[in-house]
């Protein structure tokens, strides 16, 4: 049954040739198949919206963008020169060899895992769609060398497969255990450790992180990964390291992760404590340098780095406020928090957006969101509150229509859709927003559980008015008792 995995390889053995007056050979890619199947040099059927080829391997497929909104670094009439976010094809970045070359044996199947991890999952983990992507040209050459990142690579993967083939669930769950394993035993020699193996340390228990995200965990099984990853990040900035834009994408990395797993006023309350230290590199400052001037700069956080940083502020603030009585410092925080916000410039879309411009203003309303409903406190919504909140639900849906659901951009978006989404109230409003999440093509378990989250918070409102914003949210997962994390 294995065969049936194992369909193709990323170098074709027979690749597509043409003869020339002299005789000599050359290789000829079709220009009119989707771009998966022109990225691994196979014929393609052209039929949308997937073609056969990319059903059978469950593949992302993926076409040339027609949209109206140009994504970052390209023109207006760049369509011809938009691939596949790789670009890489060379042999080190074939599965086959890429899992020979390790010390210890591999089964068939998982060079499938890291031809899809190449292909699809890598493409939908970055946050913008550009010709250089950090979770392949800085991942894949660290798994050629190191093992935890390999296994954690092939766990990520096949959690991201899982959802279209349940076969693949314990191959991920498998590697995830290895990943873990590998990660215990690395530890044991903590104070011998020199920085290569601290930077393969530290992707690792990111990608472990992610593992949890991707497969749907409710357990808060990704603060563990966090509470670990900032250690070993904390170490690494005291140590002087060969190439800081590494350090710096694993740092925003780190960062978005553990910023936007703040989707709550309190921490304490479900199967674990979701609080995660705040440091000073997660300033706005901070954050907007990191790779700046670099072509990995903003992967994550696209154009919204001011905003991402405001939300630890804002949600410690809310925490603090809420025991005073002073509703003057309470007024006073809240107006300083909203003209920040909107000091950003990111409420104001130009007339030709960018894939990260919309997404920046979808978090500027989710923002406002989430200051307005977490400085109101625990109290039952007021017509107040929801003069406030309303317009922002009805702006989120104009800037749904304006943002491509290819987008990459819509990988990072699942906070925004979970704080704004607490606060749709109305029906006509909420069968919208779940068809579009619905219709979503990440297949990432994440985005399932804010869907789950979302019906079951609409329905509990029904006979609760409480169950509204992030503190609706605290009690919908008390209910189920759950410990989300959208990151």
């Amino acid at each position: 049954m294995e065969g049936s995995f194992i369909r193709f390889r990323l170098e074709s053995k027979h690749p597509p040739v043409s003869v020339t007056a002299t005789g000599s050979k050359t290789k000829r890619r079709t220009k009119t198949g989707c771009l998966t199947c022109r990225t691994r040099r196979k014929k393609c059927d052209e039929l949308k919206p997937s073609c056969v080829a990319c059903r059978r391997n469950y593949f992302t497929c993926r076409w040339p963008d027609t949209n109206s909104i140009r994504e970052e670094g390209s023109s207006p009439n760049a369509s011809a020169e938009k691939r596949a976010s790789w670009q890489l094809t060379q042999t080190s970045l074939n599965p086959s060899y890429i899992l020979t070359s390790q010390p210890f044996g591999y089964k068939a199947r998982d060079s499938y895992l890291l031809e899809h991890y190449v292909l699809v999952t890598s493409q939908q983990l970055t946050g913008r769609e550009h010709k250089q992507n950090p979770f392949l040209e800085l991942l894949m050459p660290l798994a050629l060398q190191d093992s935890r990142v390999l296994e954690g690579v092939l766990a990520v993967s096949g959690a991201h497969l899982s959802f279209q083939d349940q076969r693949f669930e314990s191959d991920a769950r498998s590697h995830y255990a290895g990943t873990v394993r590998s990660v215990k035993y690395t530890l044991l020699a903590w104070g011998m450790l020199e920085t290569h193996d601290m930077i393969a340390l530290l992707t690792t228990t990111l990608l472990l992180g992610y593992f949890e995200s991707i497969i749907g965990d409710t357990r808060g099984s990704v603060f563990h990964h966090l509470r670990a990853s900032r250690t070993i990040l904390l170490e690494l900035q005291s140590r002087r390291i060969p190439d800081p834009s590494h350090l710096a994408f694993l740092t925003e990395w780190y960062a978005f992760t553990a910023i936007t797993a703040n989707v709550t006023l309190h921490t304490s309350f479900a199967t674990m404590d979701r609080d995660i230290p705040t440091d000073n590199f997660l300033s706005a400052d901070a954050l907007q340098s990191l790779n700046k001037g670099t072509a990995s700069y903003g992967v994550l956080f696209g154009a919204a780095h001011k905003l991402l940083a405001l939300i630890v502020p804002i949600r410690d603030a809310a925490r603090r406020l809420s025991h005073s009585p002073d509703l003057s410092a309470h007024h006073e925080q809240l107006h300083a928090f909203e003209a920040q916000i909107r000091a950003s410039n990111t409420g104001v879309l130009r007339a030709h957006p960018t894939a990260s411009e919309v997404g920046a203003a979808i978090y500027h309303q989710a923002l406002l969101v989430y200051l307005h409903t977490t400085f109101h406190g625990t109290a039952p919504p007021t017509p107040a509150l929801y003069a406030t909140i309303d317009p922002c639900v009805d702006r989120l849906f104009e800037l749904m229509r304006a943002m491509r659901s290819q987008s990459a951009v819509i990988t990072t978006l699942m906070w925004p859709a979970l704080v704004i989404g607490s606060c749709v109230r109305k029906e006509g409003q909420q069968a919208r927003f779940s068809a579009y999440m619905e219709a979503l093509p990440l297949r990432m378990g994440s985005c399932q559980r804010v869907r789950e989250v979302l019906r079951c918070m609409w329905e509990a409102r029904r006979e609760d008015e409480r169950v509204y914003g992030p503190y609706g949210l605290e009690i919908v997962m008390g209910k189920m008792n759950i410990n989300l994390c959208v990151s």
